[in-house]
């Protein structure tokens, strides 16, 4: 009886975490600074996945994290982004850059300091539990996958 409950909750437990669709292989984050004030700061979020449908099939369009909605940069090689198509069983990235700047015109007008953010501050379409939530199309249906947590990477600062 013991086992039959263990392999039911084991059961249960595998089926919550898998997602047909893709798989979350590594998911990081980077802090960044630049050099000077006009320059800002901001994070890099990158998120590695395995595919198991084409592009032609499976599309992304938004990331929600900390109360801010991104839409999704796309591509099968960090060193060519602009390659955003893919085949089943391909490794994919799906990258968000918040980033915050000051409003140089504002501040040379008036002297105050405003802060420019990327990304919409918006309420994610469903509670979750975990550092973001990817919104993705599988067919044209809609979907959401979260995303547990984000590997902090060493802080770049530009000179």
């Amino acid at each position: 009886m013991k086992y039959y409950f263990l392999t039911l909750f084991i059961f249960f437990a595998f089926i919550s975490c898998s997602n047909p669709e893709f798989t979350i292989t590594n998911a990081t984050s980077q802090k960044w600074h630049g050099g000077r004030p006009e320059s800002g700061r901001g994070v890099n979020y990158r998120i590695e996945i395995q595919v198991n449908y084409a592009s032609s099939e499976l599309s992304f369009t938004y990331m929600w994290i900390d109360g801010l909605k991104y839409e999704v940069e796309v591509f099968k090689n960090p060193e060519n982004k602009s390659d955003n198509s893919f085949a089943k069983g391909d490794k994919v990235y799906l990258e968000v850059n918040h980033t915050v700047r000051p409003d140089m015109q504002k501040l040379q007008e008036t002297g105050e300091i405003v802060e420019i953010i990327s990304g919409e501050i918006s309420q994610a379409p469903q509670n979750f539990d975990g550092a973001a939530l990817i919104e993705y199309k599988i067919n044209n249906t809609l979907k959401y996958q979260i995303v547990p947590a984000f590997k902090e990477l060493e802080a770049l600062n530009y000179p």
